[in-house]
């Protein structure tokens, strides 16, 4: 029942996703300020961070440990022998790139960019427009490599905006990462830009 719950949350916040965002909205600050939502008798816990003069909310997965300040945030799986990381990033001046296979290749390198150290790094897919957060298009990138000499694997979905970039970047040993990585996913279609009351 919770799950039918959730679901039905997403769908609600994700209808929201497609009103657009603001051009220009800099800086963000990730430092958490609570934040709760009522649906279906459900309550659903979470956060707002700043992007320029407006709020973003976001529900990290259920159980994970939201860490937030300036311009990066981390989450932590609940379990404490977990490999699981996730981290939420933000850019400033970066160009908004073309959906051609140059743009697409520029993007590519940008996600990498976001990874850790990693030894073997190999991309297993890249995928174009998987879909959108706050009205803009995304990328997802998936990588597979060794780390901390383990065989872990890794997703960014990069968001270009004009004159900036959110990058979501998740990894886990192998054994790990699909049920993570459904969850961290599920998590995004949570983020929603809410303009400031008059």
């Amino acid at each position: 029942m919770m799950l039918i719950r959730r679901f039905g949350f997403l769908l609600c916040v994700g209808a929201g996703l497609v009103a657009g965002k603001p051009l220009r909205a800099l800086p963000v600050d990730f430092t958490p300020h609570p934040y709760e939502y009522r649906f279906d008798g459900a309550i659903f816990t979470g956060f707002k961070f700043i992007h320029g003069k407006e709020r973003i909310i976001y529900l990290p997965p259920a159980g994970w440990t939201y860490l937030g300040s300036g311009d990066a945030a981390s989450l932590r799986a609940p379990e404490e022998t977990s490999t699981v990381r996730a981290e939420i990033t933000h850019k400033e001046n970066t160009v908004l790139p073309t959906w051609d296979q140059e743009g697409i290749d520029a993007l590519t390198k940008r996600a990498e960019a976001l990874l850790p150290p990693v030894n073997e790094l190999k991309i297993i897919e890249v995928c174009k427009k998987p879909f959108q957060i706050g009205g803009c298009e995304t990328i997802r990138v998936d990588f597979t490599g060794q780390m901390l000499a383990q065989n872990y694997k890794f997703v960014v979905v990069l968001v270009p905006f004009a004159d900036e970039q959110f990058g979501f970047v998740m990894y886990a040993e192998k054994k790990e990462f699909e049920a993570a990585a459904t969850r961290f996913m599920s998590s995004l279609n949570t983020l929603r830009w809410e303009k400031p009351t008059p």
